[in-house]
């Protein structure tokens, strides 16, 4: 038997102990089989390859602040996920959230629409309507919303914190 991480947002959120050859238990956890003998923890880091111990903080404040910085950058990377709309997947990224915006603006604005637009497996899907634009921004929005509302969820968790361990305790997942 060994042990597996399951890693969620670069943090470890559980250690269980599994078969190595049962790569169908791993793969439903998501999970990253750790070396004999590894001292990972509920709580530790991983960077996609290496864990490490979160780093310790001689003040609550650090310690706060720190998880704060997480809690951001957890948000951002949802807020910017692909999303699934109108029966496909599309990028969501800041870039391709500044294209759509002012697609949809020169549309408003009375310009043509684009004649397609391209979905994150690179197939494009025939706009016949500006709805169709107005789906996908949408649903990036609706996307940002829920994250920006579970960030400010878990900030209050933080900021109600009285010890490191409660605040390590915060997980975006």
């Amino acid at each position: 038997m060994g042990l597996m991480a399951i890693v969620n947002n670069g943090v470890v959120e559980g250690v269980l102990v599994v078969d190595p050859g049962d790569a169908n238990t791993i793969a439903s956890y998501g999970g990253v089989l750790l070396p004999d003998g590894s001292p990972v923890a509920v709580g530790w880091l991983y960077d996609g390859q290496v864990f490490f111990a979160p780093p310790m903080y001689s003040t609550l404040s650090e310690a706060k602040a720190a998880k704060a910085r997480e809690i951001e950058s957890a948000r951002d990377a949802a807020c910017f996920a692909d999303i699934s709309v109108l029966g496909r997947t599309w990028q969501a990224d800041k870039r391709s959230q500044e294209l759509l915006g002012q697609a949809i603006t020169l549309a408003q604005a009375g310009l043509p629409l684009p004649s397609v637009w391209r979905d994150a497996t690179n197939s494009d899907m025939p706009v016949t309507a500006l709805s169709d634009l107005l789906a996908i921004a949408g649903a990036i929005a609706t996307q940002t919303q829920t994250a920006y509302a579970h960030s400010w969820a878990l900030k209050a968790q933080v900021t109600a914190a009285a010890t490191v361990e409660q605040i390590n305790a915060v997980a975006w997942g």
